[in-house]
């Protein structure tokens, strides 16, 4: 009896806010960046973002609806309607414990990165000015530029290349001695800059927000999607970021094809939410394509984003209003 209340009045309403919002959501996103105003990075990043969160936040601040029939919000539409309710009980009772297990995936992963973060305090400890000197000196500059506080810098004895950044409220840099040992000033002032512009967008927190939205979508393939979509246009605003900041293109880009090349790539790096700098080959290609044809230095209107912003929200939640 509990099971049954719980499919029909909590799973089976999620999976429908999810499927309709987010395909709503992601046609709506593909529309509007066909037009020339959105061909910057950083407002492909945010609007590809909408679909993953449009759907939970409405499931959530809408509160469960309790479906004694399925109904496409008290519109008629005949033979659709049944099929509508048919499948989604369907769906509902299937994919339920999958769904609980999806949370506590969802869940652990998380908890596995804020031990991994403090694991790496403890292990290693922050680095000083004392101790690398020319590491803060072109770090200081950079965040001078930025207008922005110099975060606190770990450095691991790692051999391979690694950067990140970890944290919101106190953000820490990542990086290793592989990376540092093969990068020259050049490179290595390009990549800090890259972190920085993680840094100021905050993306660490969102990253980690759309990657448990994504997990517990486990069941809309299309949410994957969504969520590369996003992770590749976040990288690339943090790319043109770390070009306008330095103004030096090429190195960076010199410094993404070390980076990969001296990467480390396993199982549980997946499993955190910090992406590697330079991502997998092909996406690394187009970055570096991207660069060298000067695209970083498109820039957007914040209200233009808004705007489109609005109109995603806007139409999603009329979607789901209809449908749910």
């Amino acid at each position: 009896m509990f099971y049954t209340m719980l499919v029909k009045s909590y799973v089976h309403p999620f999976i429908l806010y999810v499927l309709f919002g987010t395909l709503a959501g992601y046609l709506a996103v593909l529309l509007l960046l066909r037009l020339p105003l959105f061909k910057d990075t950083r407002s492909r990043a945010v609007l590809f973002g909408i679909p993953l969160v449009v759907p939970v936040a409405a499931y959530v601040f809408r509160g469960p609806l309790r479906l004694d029939r399925c109904a496409v919000y008290g519109h008629s539409i005949g033979q659709i309607d049944s099929w509508l309710c048919f499948a989604g009980n369907i769906l509902a009772v299937i994919l339920t414990p999958l769904f609980f297990a999806s949370v506590i995936f969802a869940a652990a992963r998380i908890i596995l990165s804020i031990y991994a973060s403090r694991s790496y305090v403890k292990k290693y400890g922050y680095a000083s000015d004392a101790d690398r000197p020319q590491l803060f000196a072109a770090l200081k500059i950079l965040c001078l530029k930025a207008e922005m506080k110099v975060p606190r810098v770990i450095v691991t004895r790692d051999i391979f290349a690694r950067a990140f950044t970890m944290g919101f409220r106190s953000p820490v840099l990542v990086l290793s001695e592989g990376l540092l040992s093969g990068l020259d000033e050049d490179e290595l002032e390009t990549v800090m800059a890259h972190e920085l512009g993680h840094i100021v967008r905050g993306d660490s927190l969102l990253n980690r927000i759309l990657l448990f939205l994504k997990d517990i979508m486990f069941f809309v393939p299309l949410a994957n999607m969504v969520f590369r979509n996003y992770s590749a246009e976040k990288e690339k605003a943090s790319d043109d970021f770390a070009v306008r900041l330095t103004g030096k293109p090429m190195a960076f880009a010199q410094a993404l094809i070390k980076v990969w090349k001296m990467s480390r790539h396993s199982i549980v790096d997946e499993l955190l939410p910090y992406p590697s700098l330079a991502g997998n080959g092909g996406v690394l290609e187009k970055r570096v394509e991207r660069l060298l044809e000067g695209e970083h230095k498109i820039i957007g209107s914040i209200w233009f984003t808004a705007a489109a912003a609005m109109v995603i929200t806007g139409l999603s939640v009329f979607v789901l209003q209809w449908v749910c």
